[in-house]
């Protein structure tokens, strides 16, 4: 019998669409529920008119794409895949289909379009049915249905076309959703635990930066997808994600060649084995024994702490073994892979061997790199910690340029270099240090390291600290007044007060007094902690809790000013506009030599004789409680 010539054999479409309808119609029915039925569902509750609801309804069908629609197209596009292209993973079934008299690029299109017309098929009825109700209420909204349309179809044709090409791949049913998950995740998955290993053995390591990620999550569809794709009602109604969603649609138009390409070589013979193209066989065993030495090796060693970084680097090594001999094993389909398959095993063992090396001897030289001053344009900081324990503890990212600062910064960050991941410490009263910077170099480059570590009173590496983070200048940046807005101050509080016998704690708000009075009070406030501010007397830091001058110079009450900010309009699951005004607060520990701040507060009638007590009287008290 000769073999025909065409490209499509409309007989196998329809007795594929037919064999399968039960999974056709079970997608379809999830969406009949999902649209038509539920804008008839608007008649007959909620607050407002039947229409109202149901023209609200139907402005926000769009929103549906990248919630339910992105779940659908991926479990359903696996499902379309495996059913289309079954009896590729049986051999019988294989040797009959490429028996017939039809081209091998024939049985690809034609299996392909039966699962792309099941995906595609309901999307048109419900959309249909979806107008038909929304018009039997009065509220028909076709831009909307139509971009759901469009878009939920894209989503199938991305994912379904993804599964088509792991289907082509696989010669058994059970590595269809391994590959399909593994096409999906992998890189971004492998990059995880690449970045796991590395800051286990290079002290500083913080991770790839955000350039580096952003790639990563384009090679991972449905985290990109669920980041940018969505249905923006804050103003204008639009749909966001549309140039992603062509990218990705491009990328399965792309795999979807290639999964012919491939098929039109691919051996029926090869049904039921594992990896279905003999050329790949390499690929799937090495990336199998790597993937599995850091996935497993990484994974028990966390839960066990097996012997630190040695513990860690054995880990990885016998689980990149295991994970060789368990591939060899599936690719054979027999336990019997022991006595020849050492060589491969060696090779594995000796690429992650390798790897483990350079990572954790630091060939790179990555954990001692510390820029010099000169080299510098700017350095973003984040660190901490220093007492009291108010907003001043901690510098959160603040930008440096002042060369003076910026080497600063770079001591700071040589001497916990030169500590180690250990610091200085023997193990009694230490506090640990908290380091981020993240240098912008003048040659364009970037150097990010984080630390945390222990230092001890008395060291060099405290004495570093202390001139850092107390230095007026990181004080300052700390505290950051320049973010309080004077004339949006609606209230202060002064907390932590106590009694005559230092063992009643009051509170006095000045949300209790009248809105006016709150008001006037918090910008006195203001201006006096301004004041003292520029004269040194407040938001004086240490290192250390129990330094005696911070017991006597610093009070156990902290000053609170609050102030209104920027007022955000949130679109409700009804359609109604509510609006939210966000406050914030900044907090500042009292001192004795803040004669401003606490002339206003005596003045206010917030504090009162014996109601300030210094923090060495009230942290001595504590103790012996």
């Amino acid at each position: 019998m000769r073999c025909g010539t065409w490209y499509f054999n409309g007989t196998l479409l329809r007795k594929t669409l037919a064999r399968f309808w039960p999974l056709w119609s079970l997608y379809g029915l999830i969406w009949f529920y999902a649209l038509p039925v539920r804008c008839l569902m608007q008649r007959g509750y909620g607050a407002g008119a039947p229409v109202s609801r149901a023209a609200a309804f139907a402005a926000d069908v769009p929103e549906l794409v990248p919630e339910l629609g992105l779940f659908l197209a991926v479990t359903f596009g696996l499902a379309a895949a495996t059913a289309a292209f079954s009896y590729l993973f049986n051999a019988r079934a294989s040797g009959l289909m490429h028996a017939l008299p039809i081209r091998r690029e024939g049985l690809f299109l034609t299996h392909y379009a039966a699962g792309l017309i099941g995906l595609l098929a309901p999307h048109g009825i419900v959309w249909l049915m979806t107008l038909a109700a929304e018009a039997s209420l009065g509220a028909v909204d076709l831009g909307a249905a139509m971009i759901w349309l469009i878009g939920q179809s894209a989503l199938c044709f991305i994912f379904y076309s993804g599964a088509v090409f792991c289907a082509v791949l696989a010669g058994q049913i059970l590595a269809l959703p391994v590959y399909y998950g593994l096409l999906n995740s992998a890189v971004a998955a492998l990059a995880a635990m690449i970045q796991y290993l590395c800051s286990k053995f290079l002290f500083g390591f913080v991770g790839l930066g955000d350039r580096e990620w952003d790639a990563l999550v384009w090679l991972t569809p449905v985290a990109r997808i669920v980041t940018d794709v969505g249905w923006d009602r804050t103003e204008k109604p639009r749909f966001e994600g549309a140039g992603v969603l062509a990218v990705y649609a491009a990328a399965a138009l792309a795999l979807t060649i290639a999964a012919l390409l491939i098929y039109r070589r691919r051996h029926a013979e090869t049904a039921g084995d594992v990896v279905a193209v003999p050329a790949l066989q390499p690929v799937f065993k090495y990336g199998v024994a790597l993937c599995a030495g850091l996935c497993f090796g990484l994974l028990l060693h966390e839960m066990f702490s097996l012997g630190g970084n040695t513990g860690l680097a054995v880990n990885l090594l016998v689980w990149t073994a295991i994970g060789y001999f368990a591939a060899e094993m599936l690719l054979k389909k027999t336990f019997r892979v022991f006595a020849g398959a050492w060589k491969g095993c060696i090779a594995a063992l000796l690429v992650m061997g390798a790897a483990i090396a350079v990572v954790g001897l630091d060939v790179t030289g990555f954990v001692a790199r510390v820029p010099e001053a000169a080299q510098v344009e700017t350095v973003t900081v984040d660190a901490g910690h220093s007492v009291p324990y108010d907003d001043g503890s901690y510098i959160r990212d603040t930008e440096i340029n002042d060369p003076a600062a910026v080497e600063k910064v770079i001591e700071l960050h040589r001497a916990i270099v030169a500590a180690g991941e250990e610091g200085e410490t023997s193990g009694a009263d230490a506090i640990y240090l908290q380091l981020q910077v993240a240098y912008r170099l003048k040659d364009g480059r970037k150097l990010t390291r984080k630390y945390t570590v222990p230092a001890e009173k008395g060291t060099a590496l405290a004495e570093t600290a202390q001139a850092f983070l107390c230095d007026p200048a990181m004080v300052e940046a700390a505290y950051d007044l320049e973010r309080v807005d004077p004339d949006e101050l609606v209230s202060y509080s002064v907390e932590n007060l106590a009694d005559g016998a230092g063992n009643l704690y009051l509170r006095y708000d000045g949300e209790e007094m009248d809105a006016d009075g709150g008001r006037k009070g918090a910008r006195l406030l203001y201006d006096a902690v301004r004041a003292d501010f520029a004269a040194g007397t407040l938001g004086r830091r240490y290192l250390f809790d129990d330094d005696p001058e911070r017991e006597q110079n610093t009070y156990a009450a902290d000053l609170c000013l609050r102030w209104n900010g920027e007022t955000e309009t949130v679109i409700e699951w009804d359609g109604t506009a509510r609006s939210y005004q966000n406050s914030y607060d900044l907090t500042v520990t009292l001192t004795p030599q803040a004669e401003n701040t606490l002339r206003v507060l005596a003045e206010l009638g917030a504090v009162k004789d014996g109601q300030l007590r210094p923090y060495g009287e009230e942290r001595a008290d504590r103790l012996r409680k």
